[in-house]
């Protein structure tokens, strides 16, 4: 990870060739047979002790076919292929003009796609719910790590696309590869970009995401105190002015020791004080961290 106040390190580290958009989605690992493909969190049950399994959130993604044949018409070129890459969801919404006013009919070049954020993301795979209708599944690779048989998780950058690209090609239109942006700036709406040194493989891969606006937070508990060995233990309660949630940020999240202790010995005196908290681009609370700085008229 690289902080993006050190953008121009990395430029000066990366092949621009090989920049690939960061999707703020959820890591998940697919495995393919040859028959079809499953999708599984990197996290694992407690209950069961195995990988939660994300294959039955999105079925449609996960039959092997190409160009509306079966997979038993395919060559086995996928099979025993698996990897990683991200999970998201998009929603259907109504924009544009209608094209019959009278039935109020409206064509699929009325409709907008716009990603989920990870937020709501997490939402849909952890609902015991069926999924709305209007909510669909995209999968995005970047990487691969077997390949009919063989691994090929050290392959160079564009060696390992070529195979996400040949995988891609054989699954559903919504399993693609991460895509390629030559243009290396802080684009707006994206959540921040990942790429390589010439020559490596996408598991020495650098990343760079952005930071948000910052976010008003208001004080609401302190339970900061030094742990028997002197060092700085609990958190700060927090309740966001933007969406009224509540949130709590621990030392490393507040600073160094130094910026810290005064947050302790301030003990109660700092209920009702608004602190500027910054998080990455996507949701409130996502990594967030105290900028230092107060809002002194709040």
């Amino acid at each position: 990870m690289i902080q993006p106040e050190d953008f121009d390190k990395f430029i000066g580290k990366i092949d621009p060739r090989t920049n690939t958009r960061k999707y703020d989605g959820a890591s998940s690992y697919f495995t393919s047979n040859g028959i079809g493909i499953k999708f599984f969190s990197p996290r694992y049950s407690k209950v069961t002790g195995h990988r939660i399994k994300y294959t039955y959130k999105v079925p449609e993604l996960c039959t092997i076919y190409k160009q509306g044949e079966w997979a038993r018409e395919l060559p086995t070129l996928t099979s025993q292929a698996n990897g990683m890459g991200e999970l998201l969801f998009y929603k259907r919404t109504i924009c544009g003009k209608m094209l019959n006013t009278m039935f109020n009919i409206r064509g699929p070049e009325n409709w907008c796609w716009n990603y989920l954020s990870a937020a709501e993301i997490g939402g849909v795979l952890n609902a015991n719910k069926v999924r709305q209708r209007d909510i669909l599944p995209e999968y995005r690779t970047y990487r691969v790590d077997k390949f009919s048989g063989k691994r090929t998780t050290d392959l160079p950058f564009f060696s390992n696309r070529k195979l996400q690209m040949e995988i891609a090609t054989s699954l559903h239109k919504d399993v693609k590869v991460v895509a390629l942006s030559s243009c290396v700036n802080k684009q707006s709406g994206w959540e921040g970009y990942v790429a390589v040194q010439d020559g490596a493989s996408i598991n020495n891969g650098l990343k760079i995401k952005w930071w948000g606006d910052t976010n008003d937070w208001k004080v609401i508990g302190n339970s900061l105190s030094l742990s028997e060995k002197g060092n700085i233990q609990g958190v700060i309660n927090f309740e966001s002015l933007e969406s009224g949630k509540k949130f709590n940020l621990g030392p490393g999240q507040l600073g160094n020791f130094n910026t810290v202790m005064p947050l302790l010995n301030s003990k109660d005196a700092i209920l009702g004080m608004v602190a500027k908290v910054q998080s990455r681009q996507g949701h409130e609370g996502r990594a967030a961290k105290f900028t230092g700085e107060w809002h002194l008229d709040k």
